[in-house]
C-alpha cells in the first residue's frame, strides 16, 4: 500500500520544513502532503473550526490515511481526530507533541506566557537575538548539528506582518487556551507513534507516559536527538515511519 501522509508543522514554522523528510519517505514510496497552519506563511488566521475543514477537505480530496504532526501540528492533529474521527484516517504520529495542560492555572499561566513571547521582536536585530534565545533551549539541545536546520534558519528574516500573524495564532493555539487531550488518547480507534528525542527530556517523558495508557500507543525514542527529529534524521525518521505503516 502507498500510503499518503498529511503532516502539520509546528509554531513559526511552515509546510517547506518537511521538505528533507518527504524526499526520504519518497524513496521508501510513501508521499507527504504538507499545508501551512493558520496565521503561518501568509496563510490566513481562520476559527479551528474552518481550519478543521479545511482538513477534512483535504483529506478527502488527497486520500490522505495518516496525520503526522510535530509540536503544535500534533497537538492540532490530535484535537483533529478527537472531534472529528475521520474514518480514512488509519494512523496518527505525533512527533515532540503536548496533548495539553491539566490545571486550569497552570494553562492559564502559560497562555498569559505565549502573549508575551514575540513582545522583544521589532527589527531585523531583535528577531535574529529571539531565534537564538529560542533554539538556546534544552529541549533544542542537539538540533545546531543539523545541516537541514542550519539551512531553514537562513531563509529567516524579520517580517513584521508575520510577527502578528504569530501573535493571534499563539491567542488561538496556545497550549494554555487548547483542550486537554490527554483523556482523549486512549478512546483513539487507530495506532499512534509518538517520536521523541532522549536529549528533549520533557518530550521524551511524554512519549513515555503514553506508552503506558494503551498497548495500541507506541512510543520511539532516538539517541543523541532532541525536539525537532525531521530536520535532525529526516532519514532515520523516515525509516520508522515506513516500519510502523507496515505493521497490521
Amino acid at each position: 500500500m502507498k500510503h499518503n501522509i498529511l503532516a502539520l508543522h509546528g509554531f513559526m514554522g511552515n509546510q517547506n520544513n518537511f521538505h528533507f523528510l518527504a524526499k526520504e519517505l519518497k524513496l521508501l514510496g510513501m508521499n507527504l502532503h504538507t499545508i501551512n497552519l493558520p496565521g503561518h506563511d501568509g496563510t490566513p488566521m481562520t476559527p479551528v473550526s474552518s481550519f478543521f475543514n479545511k482538513l477534512t477537505h483535504y483529506i478527502r480530496k488527497n486520500q490522505i490515511d495518516t496525520l503526522y504532526g510535530y509540536s503544535l501540528g500534533g497537538r492540532l492533529a490530535l484535537e483533529y481526530l478527537t472531534n472529528r474521527p475521520s474514518g480514512s484516517i488509519k494512523a496518527l504520529i505525533l512527533e515532540s507533541a503536548n496533548p495539553g495542560l491539566g490545571p486550569l492555572e497552570l494553562r492559564y499561566q502559560r497562555y498569559l506566557a505565549d502573549q508575551q513571547l514575540l513582545n522583544s521582536i521589532h527589527d531585523e536585530q531583535s528577531f535574529q537575538l529571539f531565534l537564538t534565545k529560542w533554539y538556546g533551549m534544552d529541549l533544542f539541545k542537539t538540533i545546531h548539528q543539523s545541516s537541514y536546520f542550519q539551512t531553514v534558519q537562513r531563509s529567516r528574516h524579520y517580517n513584521a506582518s508575520q510577527i502578528q500573524q504569530w501573535q493571534k495564532a499563539l491567542q488561538l493555539f496556545s497550549v494554555g487556551r487548547r483542550p486537554n487531550l490527554w483523556p482523549t488518547l486512549r478512546l483513539l480507534k487507530r495506532p499512534l507513534l509518538y517520536l521523541s528525542g532522549e536529549e528533549d527530556q520533557k518530550y521524551h517523558t511524554i512519549g513515555e507516559r503514553i506508552q503506558k495508557l494503551d498497548p495500541r500507543l507506541k512510543h520511539q525514542s532516538f539517541k543523541n536527538h532532541s525536539h525537532c527529529l525531521h530536520l535532525e534524521i529526516p532519514q532515520q525518521l523516515a525509516q520508522s515511519l515506513a516500519l510502523f505503516l507496515k505493521k497490521p
